[in-house]
């Protein structure tokens, strides 16, 4: 009878353990930071978790680059075997020929043109109700900036402004949008800098809510198609 007891309190403690880490990582907070310019071609991305036990930077000058670090100690990208001066050259060749083939604004492109996607589907009236509950609750708490941008369909202008103005808090930042409805060709321009946090909690509500929908789904094997054809 004793020692059923104490195996009973031992499973209590692991069970209370495991509550106590699953709550750790549903409710401690992530906390972000963003700045992004169009005229520099560059961006930065940072997010601290857990006191900055887990740190993930990202960010694009030329290319693009990405850390993850845990208790200081790099995790991503993984450092692959030291390869002999032939091989990196090769590679430093291989490298300069996918660089001349997708140019930064080539990536812009096909970015816009996913987004274009996005509405045609009707991605975003699907989605709408979820995706403005979990945008106010990661809302930045600093937000600034200004945003130009245009389609060479002005009515896919219109639909990303009013996908915007569907936004609760967007228009309540110093975050200022200029649609551009004249432009024959599909550009972006201007500045962001934004702070704020997000629960995990809620990201994961949010996963399970989108992929319940059949637009969503639709939606994603069409980016995966790009993403084939960007490769070829």
């Amino acid at each position: 009878m004793l020692i059923l007891l104490m195996i009973g309190k031992i499973i209590g403690i692991v069970l209370l353990v495991i509550a106590i880490v699953i709550a750790v990582i549903l409710l401690v907070p992530m906390r972000y930071r963003l700045v992004a310019a169009s005229e520099e071609k560059c961006a930065d991305f940072k997010l601290k978790w857990l006191l900055g036990l887990v740190t993930f930077t990202a960010g694009y000058k030329e290319e693009f680059h990405y850390k993850l670090r845990i208790a200081g100690i790099p995790v991503l990208p993984k450092k692959g075997k030291k390869q002999n001066k032939e091989n990196v050259e090769a590679s430093d060749e291989k490298t300069e020929k996918k660089k001349k083939k997708a140019s930064l604004w080539d990536r812009i492109k096909r970015v816009f043109g996913i987004v274009k996607a996005f509405f045609e589907e009707g991605v975003l009236s699907a989605v709408m109700p979820i995706l403005q509950t979990f945008l106010v609750r990661i809302r930045p708490r600093e937000l600034s900036g200004r945003v130009a941008f245009g389609f060479e369909d002005p009515a896919t202008t219109g639909e990303v402004c009013g996908g915007l103005s569907a936004i609760p808090f967007i228009f309540a930042t110093d975050l200022a949008f200029y649609p551009d409805f004249d432009t024959e060709e599909t550009y972006f321009d201007g500045n962001v800098k934004a702070r704020g946090h997000i629960f995990i909690v809620h990201v994961l509500i949010f996963v399970i809510s989108l992929f319940r929908k059949k637009e969503v789904r639709r939606f994603i094997s069409i980016v995966q198609r790009s993403r084939k054809k960007a490769k070829k």
